[in-house]
């Protein structure tokens, strides 16, 4: 039985296509009305990430205690999620083609949220997925992207904005990958960024922070 202000996460599976992917549902606080649920992109599967992130455990962490139902789950050819993981590693010489997990990302949004609303995290490599999903996808009514890896990936931040989705981006002040800098530069005055002081790209300082700030933006 889950007490009231405890987060449980609960195995379960998303059917992406033929596939068959691995996930982790959490109803919201037990006790209280569901707020809009969000869904959970995680980092890049080529350097060890997968839904296991503490980033993304620390951020499923608040939005449940904050009464949001998420899930976060593994891309294909991860961990024991079915198919073959064909991003290639970053930097690449080519641009990528982020058709297949943006199709995992979509699925999971139709298991999570159905026909209804929903609100996206992306976390480093995930934010660039979750980024060309919400800009088409008109059931993601808000997002955070969290450390974008804009040196490394291109992220249509044009096609976002036109899209008019609320948009959160967030990065460690001392993050090589994604830097304030670098960000602003990016998105060109579209969108805010904001720093979280003594951050890197893995949050080991300010992951506390940083949940409390995506909480509250979705």
């Amino acid at each position: 039985m889950v007490e009231r202000g405890q987060v449980l996460e609960r195995m379960t599976l998303v059917r992406s296509g033929e596939l068959v992917l691995e996930a982790l549902y959490a109803s919201g606080t037990s006790g209280s009305e569901e707020g809009m649920p969000v869904v959970l992109a995680g980092p890049h599967p080529r350097f060890g990430g997968n839904m296991d992130s503490p980033v993304l455990a620390e951020l499923v962490w608040s939005l449940a205690s904050a009464r949001r139902p998420t899930l976060r789950f593994n891309w294909r050819g991860v961990g024991a999620s079915q198919g073959v993981c064909g991003v290639p590693p970053l930097p690449s010489a080519d641009p990528l083609d982020l058709g297949p997990e943006r199709a995992d990302l979509e699925a999971a949004i139709a298991q999570l949220a159905g026909e209804g609303p929903c609100a996206l995290v992306g976390y480093s490599f995930g934010a660039a997925v979750a980024c060309a999903v919400a800009a088409v996808q008109p059931r993601v009514e808000r997002l955070a992207l969290v450390a974008p890896l804009v040196g490394m990936m291109e992220l249509d931040w044009d096609a976002l904005a036109k899209s008019g989705v609320p948009t959160l981006v967030v990065c460690g002040e001392l993050d090589p990958h994604a830097s304030p800098a670098a960000l602003r530069q990016a998105v060109a005055g579209r969108f805010a960024v904001q720093g979280i002081a003594g951050a890197g790209h893995g949050f080991q300082r300010g992951l506390p922070e940083l949940a409390r700030r995506v909480t509250a933006a979705l």
